[in-house]
């Protein structure tokens, strides 16, 4: 489905991970703004990650600025789409997301023992 689409609006507060990942796997631009807890972080994040700076609104106003900029321009989805490409393997590539995991998990864990002992 998402060889249909030009771009994806991520739902708000809530935040959509599947969804997000569904269309960064294929390229998709995805609009999203960032909220207050963790699930709406998520496509903020995954944009960020992706060094993509349009789609990440910090209000409704750049929701709508970001959505109707991609919308409308052919070139500039392209370029925003070659540059999630570029960095799927952050997401998709397990040679390079498990020992990331791995890391990050034993250092939350050497954190907290410290913090608490």
């Amino acid at each position: 489905l998402y060889d249909l689409v030009d771009i994806q609006l991520d739902t708000f507060p809530f935040g959509g991970w599947t969804t997000n990942l569904d269309a960064l796997h294929a390229g998709v631009p995805i609009v999203t703004q960032r909220g207050d807890t963790g699930r709406g972080r998520w496509g903020w994040r995954f944009l960020e990650l992706a060094n993509v700076d349009i789609g990440r609104a910090t209000d409704e106003y750049a929701y709508v600025g970001a959505a109707v900029a991609l919308a409308s321009d052919t070139a500039l989805r392209q370029q925003v789409a070659g540059q999630i490409r570029g960095s799927s393997a952050r997401w998709f590539d397990a040679s390079y997301t498990q020992p990331t995991y791995e890391r990050t998990v034993v250092a939350l864990c050497t954190r907290e023992e410290g913090a608490q002992g």
